[in-house]
């Protein structure tokens, strides 16, 4: 049960490692990191629970570009390219993807994973089509976090824990929280199928 989590913005000291604390339980094997910074200078630090049947490393780095996901990718070998920038798939596929439209080739991807890339100016979240593995985000004082449970975002302290007014409600009703909200304000559950982008503080 491997997981995803880390955040782009103000750099801050211990926050990738508070993060990996609160997800110890889907990291049985531990933790990786990688870090940088996009082209306008936010910190970028990604992390990836390493699961006890999959141990080899699902981050990637090449210059200030970062790659990591977290699950499997099927049928990447159109978006790979030379192994010049980290050991496995996730150095294939960076080489792959460092391209001036990264979009199109992300909309490609298939399998069942949670994927963070940053190049450039950017920092893009994307969740498999069929919503296997899930992703939570949030941007507040222009810091964007995401983890694979929400509980994760709560490591930086900054982050309000609200309670979403209409959360409980949808909850008692379906047995869950439908569409992008979450029981939390602020806080977002990343679609099937979808690509967030966040650049310059704010998250499209």
């Amino acid at each position: 049960m491997a997981c995803l989590f880390g955040y782009c913005g103000p750099p801050a000291d211990g926050l990738l490692a508070r993060m990996a604390a609160l997800l110890a339980h889907r990291c049985p094997s531990g933790w990786e990191r990688a870090s940088g910074a996009t082209a306008t200078g936010e910190t970028v630090e990604i992390g990836h629970g390493m699961a006890t049947w999959n141990r080899e490393s699902q981050l990637a780095r090449r210059d200030r570009d970062l790659l990591g996901y977290g699950g499997v990718l099927f049928d990447t070998a159109g978006l790979t390219g030379p192994n010049d920038f980290g050991s496995g798939v996730a150095g294939r596929m960076l080489a792959g993807l460092c391209q001036p439209t990264v979009e199109p080739s992300l909309q490609q991807l298939t399998g069942a994973f949670v994927l963070a890339l940053s190049q450039g100016d950017s920092v893009y979240l994307v969740r498999d089509p069929a919503g296997v593995k899930v992703l939570y985000w949030t941007a507040h004082r222009g810091r964007l976090l995401f983890a694979s449970e929400i509980k994760a975002l709560f490591a930086d302290p900054a982050v309000p824990r609200r309670m979403r007014a209409g959360a409980l409600p949808e909850y008692l009703t379906f047995s869950f929280v439908p569409g992008a909200g979450t029981m939390f304000e602020g806080i977002e559950e990343l679609q099937p199928g979808s690509i967030l982008c966040f650049r310059q503080g704010r998250a499209s």
